[in-house]
């Protein structure tokens, strides 16, 4: 049984591991009596395009369509991205399936967390992580030219912090001008729908799919999106919420633990060839099944030179042999 520990402690034949991952997806449908997607994308080189976009909706499509019978696991793996192209990948697969478990055994942030809303069923581990779904937006400073990800909730709630404070002491106007200046007020507005549309998504995936066996699953939805979409109470944007939180402080009864799975094992053996794929093969998306879908984005990091003025070194004389000291 392969572990990522064993993976990268040797070099390992690519089609060798190509087979044993094929291994892999049909021995954990023989177990589940369900076929196995996988979606992974690099979250370890920053700045490439591992995010959850619209160029996701034709790999999504191909892994589906080859695929028989009404139900179906994705393993996701997934930074997050467009609240959009998630909302996108949610229509195609339930247009295909009345059954898809979402199977979690690392991270899935961001849009990727509300795509795992969507889900009849979660298979956490213990070393799973799902996010907040408040947007990040990029802004620009437009004197300095320098882009920054932020999120929104954050950009909201410094602007009515800044209101505030000046409301209460004018004087601090002058300070908190050069901030605001550069602000475009069509960016608040942006910040709104964003919030507002990840919200409503989210509430109406969880009141359709993952709570629709509890007893008022419009107000439990209402709360988990409401808990879910706080920037401010989780203080960071990446912090995880654990199958712990999941189960226990949101009683999700729907969420599994992946230990209880009868595929469990060989989804932790599958996983470890995936991570260490894509880690080794300069992979910022990942996309197989099973039924001859298996196929990669890949990403070239750009190495940059410093032309620093290194002075070549002076010649130096060679030292001179010493005569010997005289004999008293």
């Amino acid at each position: 049984m392969a572990r990522y520990y064993e993976l990268i402690s040797k070099p390992q034949n690519g089609q060798e591991r190509f087979n044993h991952r094929q291994a892999l997806l049909k021995a954990i449908e023989k177990k589940t009596g369900r076929p196995m997607v996988v979606y992974a994308a690099n979250t370890i080189v920053p700045n490439i395009p591992s995010s959850l976009d619209h160029s996701d909706i034709t790999p999504f499509s191909d892994l589906t369509r080859t695929i028989t019978g009404t139900a179906v696991d994705v393993l996701l793996h997934s930074p997050g991205g467009l609240a959009e192209a998630a909302e996108r990948i949610v229509h195609l697969l339930r247009a295909r399936f009345t059954s898809v478990r979402f199977v979690i055994p690392h991270s899935a942030f961001s849009a990727a967390t509300m795509l795992a809303t969507s889900a009849d069923e979660l298979l956490l581990a213990d070393t799973s992580a799902l996010g907040p779904i408040d947007p990040q937006i990029v802004t620009r400073d437009p004197q300095t030219g320098q882009t920054a990800i932020v999120p929104t909730q954050a950009i909201l709630e410094g602007f009515e912090n800044a209101k505030a404070d000046i409301k209460a002491d004018p004087e601090v106007l002058g300070v908190y001008l050069p901030l605001l200046a550069k602000l475009d007020l069509a960016l608040f507005e942006m910040c709104k729908n964003a919030n507002q549309l990840s919200k409503t998504l989210v509430t109406e995936w969880l009141k359709t799919y993952l709570l629709k066996d509890e007893a008022d699953p419009a107000a439990r939805a209402d709360y988990i999106a409401e808990y879910l979409s706080k920037h401010k109470d989780r203080l960071s944007h990446g912090r995880p919420i654990t199958l712990k939180i999941a189960k226990d402080e949101l009683q999700i009864k729907r969420v599994v633990d992946l230990k209880t799975d009868p595929a469990g094992d060989l989804i932790n053996e599958l996983w470890a060839e995936v991570e260490w794929y894509i880690e080794t093969t300069g992979t910022s998306k990942f996309f197989e099944n099973a039924y001859g879908v298996a196929f990669r984005r890949a990403f070239q990091v750009q190495q940059q030179i410093a032309a620093f003025p290194f002075p070549f070194p002076v010649p130096q004389p060679a030292p001179q042999p010493q005569p010997p000291a005289p004999t008293p």
